[in-house]
C-alpha cells in the first residue's frame, strides 16, 4: 500500500516531491481548485495521509476553499481520532498568498460589506485536532532577499523533520537582518496600504482585459487579493507578440484536460508592487504592460478570424504543433506540454530541452563571461580555420601540378 496526498492542480515541486518519496498525488481538482466533492469522498481512503492546499496558485491565481477544506478534515480527524488512526495533515501552500493573506485576515470588511473572510490556516485549525503544516515563501512581497523562507506547523506537526537532511543553504545572518530592517521600516500598515493599492490596479486591469473578449483561466475561483493575472492564449500567438515586445511571463498548459475541445494553452504574470513603478511616460509597469496586451490582442483577433486562420483550425487542433507554428505562436508550451505524460512525445521533448538549454549556457552570455575577450577569441579561431582552408586547397593545386608535369615528362 502507498501513501497518498491528495491536491487539486498543485506546484510542481510537488510530482518532484511524489516521484522522489514514492507517495501517490490523487488529484480532486475542477476547474483548477480542489473539488469538495471529491474531496470528501477521498477522504475515507485510510491510506490518505495529507492534503495540500494552495491559498494561491501561481499557476492560474485561483485560490482553493481552505475553510471548508478544514472544515472537511476536522471531521474526518475526529474520527480517525477516536478509532486510533492516523490523522491527515494539512499541507497549507502560501508561498505566493500575502496579498491573500492580508486581504483575507478574518476580520477586514471587504469594501462591499461582505462579512470578514479568513484563509490563514494556522488560524482556521486553532483549537482543532488537525494537524497544519503552512509554507511562506514571501521574499519577493516582503521586499527581502531570495531564500528567506519559513515553514511553521502545529505542535508536533513537524517532528518527523527532526534530525533530517537539510536542502538547499540557509540563509546568512545578514540576509536575516535585512528581512527584518524591511520589514520593520515598511510596518504592518505600510503592507496593508501597498497590497490594497496593488488589488485595486490588478481588479482595474482584469476587468479591461475581460472586456475585450480575452478569458481569464477560471475566473469564477479568482478571490479578491489575488496578485495572479493568468489568460487564454489560442495557439500561444499572444505570448510570442508579447515576448518581442520585452515581456516575460510563465507558459500555461494543459488547462481544460477534461474538455479537449477548449484552449488548452495560455500564460500567466505574477506581481508584485514593484510592477506599480513609474517606467515609461510617467506609466506604471502593470500599465505599460496592459496597454500592449490591449494592443496585441487587436491585432491577433482579426488575423485569428481571417480566412486563413479558420482555414488552419479547420485542418489542425487548435492546441496542435502544427496550428501554433502556422498561427505564428510560440511552440515553447506545446513543447513543454509533451513532458506530463510519458512516450516517444517526453522522450523528444526531453532531449530538444537539454540541447536547446545547454547550448545557451554554453554558447550565451554565462559562456562569454568565461572569456576576457570572447570577441578577438572568435576572430582568431575563425582566420585559424580559414588560413588552414587556404593551405590544404594550396596544397591540393600544387599535387595536382606535380602530377601533371610528371604524366607530360
Amino acid at each position: 500500500k502507498v501513501i497518498k496526498v491528495l491536491t487539486g492542480n498543485p506546484h510542481l515541486a510537488v510530482e518532484r516531491a511524489e516521484r522522489r518519496f514514492g507517495f501517490k498525488v490523487v488529484r480532486v481538482v475542477k476547474d483548477g481548485a480542489i473539488c469538495l466533492e471529491q474531496l470528501a469522498k477521498a477522504l475515507g481512503d485510510p491510506m490518505v495521509y495529507a492534503v495540500y492546499s494552495q491559498s494561491l496558485s501561481y499557476t492560474d491565481g485561483i485560490s482553493d476553499n481552505i475553510p471548508a477544506i478544514v472544515r472537511l478534515m476536522e471531521e474526518e480527524n475526529q474520527k480517525r481520532s477516536k478509532a486510533s488512526a492516523p490523522l491527515v495533515t494539512l499541507i497549507n501552500d502560501s508561498c505566493l498568498a500575502f496579498s491573500v493573506l492580508v486581504h483575507h485576515d478574518g476580520e477586514s470588511h471587504s469594501s462591499g460589506g461582505e462579512p470578514p473572510s479568513c484563509m490563514r490556516a494556522l488560524d482556521l485549525t486553532r483549537g482543532k485536532i488537525t494537524p497544519t503544516i503552512v509554507t511562506l515563501d514571501a521574499h519577493k512581497h516582503l521586499g527581502t532577499d531570495k531564500g528567506v523562507s519559513s515553514v511553521v506547523g502545529t505542535a508536533g506537526a513537524l517532528q518527523p523533520l527532526r534530525g533530517h537532511v537539510k536542502v538547499g543553504s540557509q540563509p546568512t545572518q545578514g540576509e536575516l537582518v535585512r528581512a527584518l530592517s524591511n520589514m520593520c521600516l515598511v510596518g504592518v500598515t505600510g503592507y496593508r496600504e501597498k497590497y490594497c493599492t496593488l488589488t485595486r490596479e490588478l481588479e482595474d486591469a482584469v476587468g479591461k482585459i475581460e472586456s475585450v473578449g480575452i478569458p481569464i483561466v477560471n475566473g469564477h475561483n479568482r478571490i479578491k487579493g489575488s496578485t495572479v493575472i493568468a489568460v487564454e492564449d489560442p495557439s500561444a500567438v499572444m505570448a510570442r507578440k508579447l515576448k518581442k515586445l520585452g515581456h516575460s511571463f510563465a507558459y500555461l498548459y494543459h488547462l481544460h484536460p477534461e474538455e479537449p475541445a477548449r484552449t488548452q494553452l495560455g500564460w500567466s504574470l505574477s506581481l508584485t508592487p514593484h510592477s506599480l513603478r513609474t517606467v515609461r511616460d510617467g506609466k506604471s509597469a502593470l500599465q505599460v504592460f496592459l496597454d500592449d496586451l490591449l494592443q496585441v490582442h487587436q491585432v491577433v483577433r482579426p488575423a485569428r478570424a481571417s480566412a486563413f486562420g479558420r482555414l488552419v483550425r479547420a485542418m489542425f487542433a487548435e492546441n496542435s504543433f502544427a496550428a501554433v507554428l502556422l498561427s505564428g505562436g510560440t511552440p515553447d508550451p506545446v513543447i513543454f506540454s509533451l513532458l506530463t505524460s510519458p512516450g516517444w512525445g517526453r522522450a523528444g521533448a526531453e532531449i530538444f530541452i537539454r540541447r536547446f538549454f545547454g547550448s545557451v549556457l554554453d554558447g550565451g552570455s554565462v559562456r562569454s563571461n568565461k572569456l576576457l575577450q570572447p570577441v578577438k577569441v572568435l576572430a582568431r579561431r575563425v582566420l585559424l580555420v580559414l588560413s588552414a582552408l587556404v593551405a590544404l586547397v594550396l596544397f591540393r593545386l600544387r599535387s595536382a601540378n606535380r602530377k601533371r608535369s610528371l604524366v607530360k615528362g
